[in-house]
């Protein structure tokens, strides 16, 4: 995640925000306050002045996702950030994201997760060895083949002849 282990909560949401880092922040307690309005706001409860090394995985990338959203981006990239969440912080991670997008961020969402993508993704692209396969709306490619189009190469590894037979015939 790139997080400093050794920071609290609130040290790492803000530690890139002039405003808070100014000579008026200098309160820790000013600091927390500001911490929890900004995750509760965001509807999460995780207390800011604990420090990022106690928080578990699922946390510690809602913190990650929570910075980065402070910062207001135009493009955010989430690589394989929501894997690390547990389905109840998915839960509470997926509307603050899909209402961020509808008021105009973009997100570049990379996963392996295809249920994801649909719940997600207005647009899908299929990328396999630094080639693009497919690029296209979501709506325009069923589950099935999105999962053969980024899966096939298993099909042509070496390998047990009857093994790559039963897949292929799944494939298709």
């Amino acid at each position: 995640l790139g997080l400093n282990d050794a920071l609290t909560v609130a040290e790492t949401l803000f530690a890139n925000d002039p405003r808070v880092n100014s000579f008026l922040w200098t309160s820790s307690r000013r600091v927390n306050r500001a911490a929890a309005e900004l995750l509760h706001g965001m509807g999460f409860d995780i207390e800011p002045s604990a420090r990022l090394r106690s928080l578990s995985l699922s946390d510690r990338a809602v913190v990650d996702i929570v910075r980065q959203l402070h910062a207001r981006p135009v493009l955010l990239v989430l690589d394989e950030a929501l894997e690390k969440l547990t389905p109840p912080a998915l839960a509470r991670v997926a509307p603050v994201l899909l209402r961020r997008a509808a008021e105009g961020m973009a997100v570049l969402f990379i996963t392996h997760r295809i249920d994801d993508v649909y719940s997600f993704a207005h647009r899908v692209s299929i990328m396999r060895d630094g080639q693009l396969i497919f690029s296209g709306a979501t709506e325009d490619i069923d589950q099935m083949n999105l999962v053969r189009m980024a899966y096939t190469q298993f099909s042509s590894q070496i390998g047990p002849a009857p093994a790559r037979a039963e897949f292929t015939r799944f494939l298709r």
